[in-house]
């Protein structure tokens, strides 16, 4: 059996173990492109929710470019950059514009202001402005001389005047002269709040947490998580407030732990599977052998009922032919025959007996007739029963019946067949000192029911198989001893339908000692 459980485990290595350990390795191998690849996926995913965020701010201040440069061409000539009315209107009605100014460049360039009625400029920032455009002249120059069909934020610059302030330069379109520019200076404060605050939670929802942060001090303006900032993954300037600029980060973990987290279960799935594999191919292969096994213990078995049912018949056969014949010399030879003829007829009735009560309780069709019942009585049926056997194989057997113990619910002769297979054993596997003792006796509320002997014993690895089907004892005297294996996995199924307990001691060459136990009523 040996050389087919060998190529059976090596066919389902090579068809299901080898297959999964190249896939395995394969996974794990490529589990750093994996990793690289789902960063730059989730940094990517960063970039372009804050370039969303950037790409709808400028749609906003190109709106109000739109808009001016509408106001302007609106306006008489003259007035179109000096005395607007539309323009001082538009800018106190617009709280997001701290002021709008417009000019021509030129040596010595003109600057008309208009900020809120109620928040008039003062000269400092007057001067500042007009720093701004003289610093930052070749810009401008290079704006104005653009050939734009489209009105797009070309210049965004930074005041001197604040800390925070973004100034927007763009030209304007509908007057004659092409050197003429508007800026707008944006109230970042309000700015944010009232234009982009709406934005970013529409864009971040739940996944992400936003931050502004304002460069020189690094002080956290705003952030959508109820933390503040705290970590950035992304960063990006805002194109409008250059002094300002916009964090992203993946809400409640890092980029780095998402990916090891993705990591590890891919580990574990990795593991899992490979572990479920080796769990079913051990379990194929532990079944596989079983069934082997149970292939060879039931050839066994046929080939043990099959001696031992044409044993008796051959006897029966030959002496009743004998007797027929009237070939036997002498009465006394003819009493003998026939109680070989007895003998073997009833070996073969307990044989039959054996075989039948095992298929029943393999069928579950085995029934019992549960009633109080009397361990002492059931010794005493199976010694009237037995008695003559015994005799006739040179044993004494030794009754120690414990007086009024309790009764069990019990079927009486399903116990009785139980017993009887303990002291058919007892005989079978007695070499030398051929006696059997049964006793009885109760311990609290348990009625117990022990059948000794002093044959060969059975060894501790053996103790543990002897009440599977079919298991017999492997030395010497078991081959010279006829038997199925089926006579202790009945008695071990008799006593747990009736829900008791089965102990054995034994050692070799000692004897064994059986012990039934039961509950008492």
């Amino acid at each position: 059996m040996r050389k087919p459980i060998s190529k059976i485990f090596i066919i389902l290595i090579i068809i299901v173990l080898l297959p999964a350990i190249i896939f395995s390795a394969y996974e794990i191998s490529s589990l750093n492109e994996n990793e690289k690849a789902i960063d730059s996926l989730y940094n990517n995913q960063l970039k372009s929710t804050l370039r969303s965020i950037n790409r709808y701010s400028l749609d906003v201040v190109n709106s109000w470019m739109q808009r001016i440069n509408i106001l302007i061409a609106e306006e008489e000539p003259d007035n179109r950059l000096s005395k607007n009315k539309a323009l001082q209107q538009y800018v106190n009605v617009n709280s997001n514009i701290s002021f709008i100014f417009t000019g021509r460049l030129s040596n010595h360039p003109d600057i008309f202001f208009y900020a809120p009625d109620k928040k008039p400029l003062g000269k400092f920032v007057r001067d500042s402005i007009l720093k701004v455009i003289k610093t930052n002249d070749l810009k401008i120059k290079k704006l104005l001389a653009s050939d734009q069909t489209e009105l797009t934020i070309s210049e965004s610059l930074e005041a001197s005047f604040d800390d925070a302030a973004g100034v927007i330069l763009f030209p304007i379109n509908y007057t004659s002269d092409d050197n003429d520019f508007c800026g707008i200076v944006i109230n970042p404060k309000l700015f944010l709040i009232k234009i982009l605050e709406p934005q970013i939670d529409l864009a971040v929802q739940k996944d992400f947490i936003v931050s502004i942060i304002k460069n020189k001090t690094g002080e956290n303006i705003y952030s959508t998580g109820s933390n503040g900032y705290t970590e950035i993954h992304q960063k990006q300037k805002l194109l409008l407030l250059p002094r300002y600029s916009i964090g992203i980060v993946l809400k409640g973990q890092t980029i780095s732990n998402l990916v090891k987290q993705r990591t590890n279960r891919t580990l574990i799935l990795i593991f899992l599977v490979d572990l479920l594999l080796l769990i079913g191919l051990w379990y194929a292969i532990k079944n596989i052998k079983t069934e082997m096994e149970l292939t060879r213990i039931k050839a066994e078995f046929i080939a043990n009922v099959s001696h031992e049912l044409r044993t008796p018949l051959s006897l029966i056969s030959l002496f009743a032919e004998t007797l027929v014949l009237g070939r036997a010399p002498t009465s006394e030879k003819q009493k003998e025959y026939q109680k070989i003829i007895l003998e073997e007829t009833g070996r073969l009735s307990r044989i039959v007996n054996k075989i039948l009560s095992f298929y029943e309780i393999e069928g579950h069709k085995k029934g019992y007739n549960f009633k109080p019942t009397d361990l002492n009585s059931i010794a005493m049926k199976v010694m009237d029963n037995y008695n003559y056997q015994l005799e006739n194989a040179g044993f004494t057997c030794k009754l120690k019946l414990c007086e009024n113990i309790p009764k069990i619910n019990g079927d009486g002769e399903s116990l009785t067949e139980a017993l009887i297979n303990l002291v058919d054993n007892s005989m079978k596997y007695s070499k030398d000192k051929k006696e059997v003792e049964i006793e009885t006796g109760s311990t609290g509320n348990l009625v117990f029911i022990k059948v000794k002997d002093f044959g060969i014993g059975m060894s501790a690895q053996s103790l543990k198989k002897i009440f599977d089907k079919f298991y017999r004892v492997q030395n010497g005297l078991v081959h010279e001893t006829k038997g199925a294996g089926l006579g202790l996995s009945i008695v071990k199924s008799i006593v747990d339908a009736h829900k008791g307990e089965i102990n054995v001691q034994s050692t070799e060459g000692e004897g064994s000692c059986f012990e039934l136990k039961f509950k008492g009523i």
